[in-house]
């Protein structure tokens, strides 16, 4: 700023009037200050090339110091979970298994099938569960729980302050002042009122009722709730070895269901976990193709488990795929008409238009040409800025609840792909 503005401002352009008629207002701040053929254009010239050195020298040096750690990471794992031996020793053994057909669908399938192709070398094998109501259910009291410590401590909070109030006033040494206020006045400390709830309702007035009774009974009845449920999926997984076929009509319900949702009405899953006693036979397992085929039995690195999204490891990889090209081919289609958006921002962010939708003290004066260009020249700018900022959000929302990726990292790829696609896409139209 202290090379380039003054640099443009004190272009000569006042023996030019075409110039002088285009740079009036702030931009007289900007390269259209300067001349065509002018020789100041080598001062943004080698502003830009100092800058582009110098922000390639910093990368370096974030590079070499990145390296270190790069391959520190390789050899000895996440220093942060280094502590616990076993749980590294587990994550850096394990692959994760996908594809895995109805008739494999058990731990104890899934551990024989490996173990043949890799004897002696198969420490564990488990397939996910489809616990969906379990998790629900969990997240539901988690989030009354939450609700009863919160109202709990400020009830709590509230009464210990009421008690302290209440000691100072009955103290023989009480001031005249603070009797006549306090006692004669009526202003004595009121005691703390008993937090209260409405109950949900759809076609009746809402029920007032205590809040601290009613979320602890709520918590009482969801853990019923939840033991229940986990009594169930152990029964379910018990006799999970001697379940019967479906019939026609039902197994083509449960297809359209796990088409849709990417889960279906089973306990077990295709994706399960598969863990070795050696680094060795992991990555042979890893990096060939053990069954001959496609779609089946893929296995893959395991990922960390704090990378994991847990609500979605139950996915079908088929179902995945299926509404990534899905989403692809509509956010690459919305490429092509993005120059419509871009056109609809810069018309609503015009001053003439966004005038009428303000009260007349917040117009601002044509006459001051130098704040008038000033917005005017920006809000197009800043509403498009508004609009992707909440791009990535719309993105991560499919990503986590309609494609449903299995980890943080996907998540992360698919946003950063597509919000630097329309990124581009808004640099392609404008220029």
């Amino acid at each position: 700023c202290c090379v380039l503005l003054p640099t443009y401002y004190t272009s000569n352009s006042a023996e030019n009037s075409d110039m002088e008629m285009k740079t009036f207002s702030y931009f007289r701040f900007t390269m259209q200050r300067i001349e065509p053929g002018s020789s100041n254009f080598w001062v943004p010239f080698a502003f830009a090339v100092f800058f582009n050195v110098f922000l390639l020298w910093r990368l370096w040096v974030e590079w070499e110091t990145f390296i270190t750690l790069r391959f520190e990471f390789l050899a000895n794992g996440d220093p942060y979970i280094a502590e616990n031996k076993e749980h590294l020793h587990q994550y850096q053994t394990s692959c994760l298994v996908e594809f895995v057909p109805d008739s494999h669908r058990r731990d104890k399938e899934l551990y024989e099938y490996f173990d043949a192709l890799f004897p002696g070398q198969v420490k564990r094998a488990e397939v996910l569960l489809n616990a969906t109501k379990l998790t629900k259910l969990i997240e539901e009291r988690k989030a009354k729980i939450i609700m009863y410590e919160n109202l709990y401590a400020k009830q709590f909070h509230a009464k210990a302050e009421y008690r302290k109030k209440m000691e100072s006033h009955k103290q023989h040494d009480a001031s005249l002042f603070q009797y006549l206020c306090c006692w004669c006045l009526g202003f004595e400390p009121k005691k703390p009122k008993e937090p209260k709830t409405r109950l949900s309702g759809y076609f009746c007035r809402k029920k007032l009722v205590k809040a601290l009774p009613y979320y602890l009974s709520e918590i009482k009845r969801l853990n019923r709730l939840i033991e229940d449920e986990h009594r169930r999926i152990i029964l379910e997984k018990a006799k999970s070895e001697d379940k019967e076929s479906q019939n026609f009509l039902v197994s083509n319900i449960v297809e359209g269901i796990r088409l849709f949702t990417g889960t279906g009405w089973d306990l077990t899953c295709d994706t399960g976990f598969v863990q070795f006693h050696s680094l060795t036979a992991k990555q042979s397992a890893i990096q060939c193709n053990i069954t001959g085929t496609t779609n089946f039995m893929v296995t893959s690195s395991a990922p960390d488990p704090r990378d994991m999204v847990w609500e979605n490891s139950t996915v079908e990889r088929s179902t995945i795929k299926l509404k990534k090209l899905q989403c692809d081919t509509l956010l690459l289609t919305g490429t092509l008409f993005w120059s419509a958006v871009l056109a609809f921002v810069t018309s609503i962010s015009k001053l003439s238009t966004v005038e009428k939708f303000v009260p007349p003290f917040l117009v601002l004066d044509p006459d001051n040409p130098y704040v008038y260009g000033l917005i005017q020249g920006y809000l197009p700018v800043v509403l498009l800025e508004l609009l992707m900022l909440v791009f990535p959000i719309f993105l991560r929302f499919i990503a986590e609840n309609y494609i449903r990726f299995k980890t943080k990292s996907q998540v992360d790829k698919f946003v950063f792909t597509w919000h630097f696609g329309y990124r581009f896409a808004n640099l392609f139209i404008i220029l």
